[in-house]
C-alpha cells in the first residue's frame, strides 16, 4: 500500500534524524499537478514505533522442572514458543 510506504520513511527520516526533518518538513512548497489531491496525514508516530520495533526483550518464566527436561530433550526454542502462544492468544500476527 501507498500511504504505508509513506509513512514508514517518514518513520524512518524521524527515528534517524528528527531535529534535521522537522527543519525541512517546514520548508516544503506544496505544487500539485492537475487532478492531485493534498490532504494531511495524521501520523501517530508513538504508535508506530511501537509496531516497527523488533527489538528483543528478555523475559523471565518459570515452569515446572519435568517439562523444562522434556521441552529440552525435545529440542523446543522456548522463546519460539512464547511467541507464537502470545500471538495466538493476542489473535495477531505482527
Amino acid at each position: 500500500m501507498y500511504s504505508q510506504h509513506i509513512m514508514d520513511e517518514i518513520g524512518q527520516q524521524l527515528k534517524t534524524n528528527h531535529k534535521t526533518y522537522q527543519k525541512q518538513i517546514k520548508s516544503v512548497k506544496i505544487q500539485p499537478e492537475e487532478n492531485d489531491i493534498v490532504t494531511w496525514v495524521d501520523v501517530d508516530f508513538a504508535e508506530y514505533r511501537k509496531k516497527v520495533d523488533n527489538r528483543a526483550v528478555k523475559k523471565n518464566c518459570t515452569i515446572p522442572y519435568w517439562l523444562n527436561v522434556k521441552a529440552e530433550k525435545a529440542g523446543i526454542n522456548f522463546s519460539k514458543v512464547l511467541q507464537e502462544a502470545l500471538l495466538e492468544i493476542l489473535g495477531t500476527s505482527e
